[in-house]
């Protein structure tokens, strides 16, 4: 009988797993439906009402890189300009991307390139930690279906590509230290790719000091050559990460601060001092939360799963808003700590941690709020409006993401302190966890 209930167990577990992939692949099925089949205007317009801005085909940002790839075989200066991009957009990527331009790409390439993407991110999805009941697994979903899940899926980002890498690497932190060592290759390849993943390496820390050290030196032999190999590229990619509105479809460290000098014309330089001070005020603030014994005893609470997740899922999203100024699809980083949000909604944890699977949720879903702020300002107009817009929605937005990082590195460093190598640095001896033998 015992037996029987455990495979029941587990038999829920997995349909709960299940639902968030199985919701993702019908919603996109239903759009290419309505894309192949209706107008585009009317697909334009069901996206619009998502928080999203269509463009006149899909995978937009999937040919940001394979145009690139193009013209790097026809001899173009991508970095300069790329005359094979349909927006004439410079290629601002990491150049290891641009190994494609060894295979003879072409445009037909792009809507198999593009679901590519999309099926390692529905992969992704079936390896986060299933929601602990109902309530959990609706509000995995409507995290899901946010407008910044689906601008990144129709533009065929390939953040997707770094979403799925660092979830093969939180689901092989739980396992054997051999798919550990291929769960660190994965996250490496993702900062490789992108930059900012490349914060999830501290999730060596768990491990061994011969082991750990041994992991951090071929990591940095492995970016060290692939920086030799790149470099002239790679220099004029940090040359031209691109910027925009501190106000409108960005997030980051910097907007608060830039958002400031734009609205009340002060000196560039206080934009800045602002981003700094935040930071550190962050950092302090997020360090000393999680070194609490009531932090550290709620993320006991978790399952092995939902503490991999929640430590790679914060790890990334911490890296995405402290590294730049971010288009609003890098949002779904918060995907990967959302299932183990909702669980701390369920057990005994502090009223704030409680509250962050909601914050997050609302995040997902900030671009299409801020568009219903903007029409209900518009509407009120003179000052209500102005207020509306910049005081409910602008720094609205911006206080909700300084308060989520700040408990994600709360959360981080609760999770972190019980490693092995932090133990090892403070000169404390234990016996190992399970997870680091």
């Amino acid at each position: 009988m015992a037996g029987k209930g455990c495979f029941g167990q587990v038999q829920n577990e997995l349909k709960r797993r299940a639902v968030p992939p199985l919701v993702a692949v019908i919603v996109f099925c239903a759009m290419t439906a309505l894309y192949l089949e209706a107008s585009w205007p009317t697909y334009r317009q069901v996206l619009g009402t998502w928080g999203v801005r269509a463009w006149p085909w899909p995978f937009l940002d999937t040919d940001t890189v394979l145009s690139a790839a193009r013209c790097l075989r026809e001899g173009a200066d991508v970095y300069a300009f790329n005359p094979c991009d349909p927006e004439a957009r410079t290629y601002g990527y990491s150049p290891l991307w641009m190994v494609l331009a060894w295979f003879p790409v072409t445009i037909g390439w792009i809507p198999w390139v593009g679901l590519a993407f999309f099926a390692l991110f529905v992969f992704a999805l079936w390896l986060l930690p299933a929601g602990r009941n109902r309530e959990a697994v609706i509000l995995i979903v409507i995290g899901l279906l946010s407008s910044a899940t689906v601008l990144a899926v129709e533009r065929g980002n390939n953040d997707l590509v770094n979403f799925a890498l660092v979830a093969g690497m939180a689901a092989l932190m739980g396992r054997s230290a051999t798919a550990r060592l291929a769960g660190y290759a994965m996250g490496l390849l993702a900062g490789l790719l992108k930059f900012y993943p490349m914060l999830v390496m501290l999730a060596a820390l768990r491990e061994k000091p011969a082991r750990f050290f041994a992991i951090t030196a071929a990591s940095i032999i492995v970016t060290l050559l692939a920086a030799a190999v790149t470099w002239h590229d790679l220099v004029r990619t940090w040359m031209i990460v691109p910027q925009g509105s501190p106000i409108y479809e960005m997030f980051g460290a910097p907007n608060f601060g830039k958002g400031l000098v734009v609205l009340f014309n002060l000196p560039a330089p206080v934009g800045s001092i602002l981003r700094g001070v935040m930071t550190l005020a962050a950092l302090a603030i997020g360090i000393r939360y999680g070194l609490r014994p009531a932090t550290g005893a709620t993320m006991a609470q978790l399952s092995v799963r939902e503490r991999d997740f929640l430590l790679i899922g914060a790890l990334m999203t911490i890296g995405c808003f402290m590294s730049a100024q971010n288009i609003s699809y890098r949002t779904i980083n918060l995907l990967l700590v959302l299932p183990s949000l909702t669980a701390l909604r369920l057990i005994d944890a502090p009223r704030a941690l409680k509250a962050m699977a909601l914050v997050a949720i609302g995040l997902l879903w900030a671009e299409l709020l801020f568009h219903w702020i903007q029409a209900f300002a518009a509407i009120a107009g003179g000052t209500l409006g102005t207020v509306l817009e910049f005081g409910l929605g602008w720094l609205g937005r911006e206080i909700a993401w300084w308060w989520m990082v700040t408990l994600l590195i709360a959360c981080a460093t609760a999770l972190i302190r019980p490693l092995t190598m932090v133990d090892f640095a403070l000169g404390l001896r234990r016996q190992p966890a399970s997870t680091a033998a």
